[in-house]
């Protein structure tokens, strides 16, 4: 019921508010692109701004390791603010905080100074954290959830490909500050998803969990889906500045890069389409990460391996642990934070594993 004073985007749904919940999927696989954009961007930039700007060298991973702190640490807040408020004001102000982040860290970098670094990096982990759940928020207002979610992530697929443009032109136009303006574009990228967040309907279905759910399949999913972000985080955390070590720019790292987030994201794009099993999804998923710590590391293209075995191993054990989560039913809100804080966790452990 409408009331004097009430705010529609705090207050909650207003009538009907929910029935566009699956016409506008959409919107959250283009938030989720922009956000997935807005991590390329980071990924070039911030490992070789923080080794730059470290007072020693065993806190060069620092800044990176920190957005995924941010990361973790968001998923308990964004599902409680899901409850609370809606789509619309949880996921914009996760898009504000990415904004904020780009933009204080863009000023750390012209003013060198490594802890207003690292904590626009938290600030834009913590906006990345809010843009992981939006998966969790599609498969939750759709009947179709897990190929709902799947779909939310196969929008970094775009992302891939317009990252090398944005790093590249950057570079031409900025040279030696081409980092300073890379955190700058973080924190418009961030911006841009606002028109898209902000127009989702606000409702809140889908919160509560579904009767006989089982939770063994949690528990499966967490874990299989733990071990992939560690491994994945420790390729993607070294290989920037191990790739600036063999001499490459930084519109070459970002092409590394790129082709990384094209193969951790292309894939969802067939899982949202076909029925993929989770076990052996999984198993081959297993398979290539584990064959991408073995591989060797002393030149590019032996860099540009491991991170595309890593990336399509990372793709494969999400396809499968999606389906865990979701083939049976929604989950709690909590049980969804509580995935997100564990492989967040792992991949924090990951990051902070190339310094130890």
């Amino acid at each position: 019921m409408s009331r004097a004073g009430q705010l529609d985007c705090v207050c909650g749904p207003l009538a009907g508010d929910t029935a566009r919940n699956g016409s506008d999927a959409w919107r959250l696989a283009i938030g989720f692109g922009l956000a997935v954009l807005a991590q390329a961007l980071t990924l070039a930039a911030l490992p070789i701004a923080g080794a730059a700007l470290a007072p020693q060298p065993a806190l060069a991973s620092l800044p990176y390791a920190l957005t995924l702190l941010g990361a973790a640490i968001a998923s308990l807040p964004a599902s409680m603010l899901l409850d609370q408020f809606g789509r619309r004001a949880a996921f914009a102000l996760g898009a504000c905080l990415g904004t904020s982040g780009g933009i204080l860290a863009a000023f750390a970098i012209a003013t060198r100074q490594f802890g207003l670094l690292s904590l626009g990096a938290l600030w834009i982990g913590i906006a990345q954290g809010f843009a992981l759940f939006y998966r969790h928020a599609a498969a939750s207002a759709q009947a179709g959830g897990t190929r709902a979610a799947l779909t939310t992530l196969a929008g970094g697929c775009a992302a891939s490909v317009l990252a090398p443009g944005v790093i590249a032109m950057a570079q031409r136009t900025y040279g030696p500050l081409a980092d300073y303006s890379l955190m700058l574009a973080i924190g418009l990228v961030s911006f841009a998803a606002l028109p898209f967040l902000l127009t989702l309907p606000n409702g809140l279905a889908g919160e509560a969990r579904a009767p006989n759910v089982p939770v063994a399949k949690f528990w499966q999913a967490s874990a299989v889906a733990a071990i992939a972000w560690f491994i994945m985080a420790r390729a993607m955390a070294g290989a920037p500045v191990a790739l600036a070590g063999c001499g490459l720019g930084t519109a070459a790292i970002a092409g590394f890069v790129s082709w990384h987030l094209l193969a951790m994201y292309g894939p969802f794009a067939l899982a949202s389409r076909y029925a993929l099993p989770a076990a052996p999804v999984i198993a081959a998923g297993g398979a290539l990460l584990a064959l991408s710590t073995l591989l060797p590391r002393s030149a590019p293209p032996q860099i540009e391996t491991a991170l595309l075995a890593a990336g399509i191993g990372w793709s494969l054990v999400q396809t499968g642990a999606t389906r865990l989560l979701h083939d049976d039913g929604p989950r709690s809100r909590l049980e969804l934070a509580a995935h997100d804080t564990l492989i967040l966790g792992a991949a924090l452990a990951g990051a902070m594993s190339i310094s130890a």
